[in-house]
């Protein structure tokens, strides 16, 4: 959390709220009795509803799902997937660009084994094939970045899913279960996963964990699961963080 927030929860914490109280029972309301059994249940209620959030996943991602209602969350997709042991590679790629042209898509560059096609005026659909030691082809197919506003997840779920149904259709391939999938999702802002992630599961459900942090000194800071590693030019520095890591004192 940054600085400037802190510093506004402290103020709201010891300086509007209190303030706002005596406002409510000096003068707005001065001879409301309920107000007493507002201020006292609403600190009890604050705390286990922020308790709870922190440790029950059902009611954070509730919370965010309400959230995301008014605020909203645009975020980035790429797909990368590979399909393989893959046969008749030319009857592929002519089949694949028949398709797109039917579809007003414009094929930017067409090779034996390469293939890129312009998808919605926007967006590049690549196509790649690969022979591996054995002789064996895999295709592999990848986007390039896919802006997604939140208002449009769903559309645009239909629109891809039914891509690569058409495209999957146009493999020739004697397993159709051989082929593995891959999506990089960013969000414009944290994810929510990594806010909840990072707070509340418990360390056996962590298999690994490694995040780079830069400090107020553009020093490097990598936490691991059980390990802090902290690179510095400055001896001085390093022996300084070394102090204050160690008692718990952060950077």
């Amino acid at each position: 959390m940054s600085r400037k927030k802190v510093v506004f929860l402290w103020i709201l914490f010891f300086i509007l709220i209190p303030l706002l109280y005596f406002l409510l029972k000096l003068v707005i309301l001065p001879n409301a009795k309920y107000i007493e059994y507002i201020i006292l249940l609403a600190p009890y209620l604050f705390g286990v509803f922020t308790f709870m959030y922190r440790v029950d996943e059902r009611l954070y991602f509730l919370y965010n799902k309400i959230r995301q209602w008014f605020v909203g969350t645009d975020t980035s997709w790429i797909f990368s997937t590979r399909y393989y042991n893959v046969s008749n590679n030319d009857l592929f790629i002519n089949s694949i660009i028949e398709y797109f042209k039917k579809n007003n898509c414009k094929v930017l560059k067409s090779e034996k084994d390469f293939l890129s096609i312009h998808w919605r005026s926007k967006y590049i659909f690549s196509f790649r094939m690969e022979q591996d030691e054995n002789g064996e082809y895999s295709l592999h197919f990848y986007t390039s970045i896919i802006e997604v506003s939140f208002r449009s997840i769903k559309k645009k779920i239909n629109e891809l899913s039914l891509e690569f149904e058409n495209i999957e259709n146009k493999i020739n391939m004697p397993d159709r279960g051989d082929k593995q999938y891959q999506i990089d999702i960013t969000y414009n802002d944290i994810s929510p996963y990594y806010s909840f992630w990072v707070k509340a599961l418990p360390g056996e459900k962590i298999i690994s964990f490694n995040c780079s942090i830069k400090d107020d000194e553009n020093s490097i800071i990598t936490v691991d699961k059980n390990i802090i590693r902290y690179k510095t030019n400055r001896s001085q520095d390093l022996f300084s963080k070394i102090e204050k890591y160690l008692n718990l004192k952060g950077g």
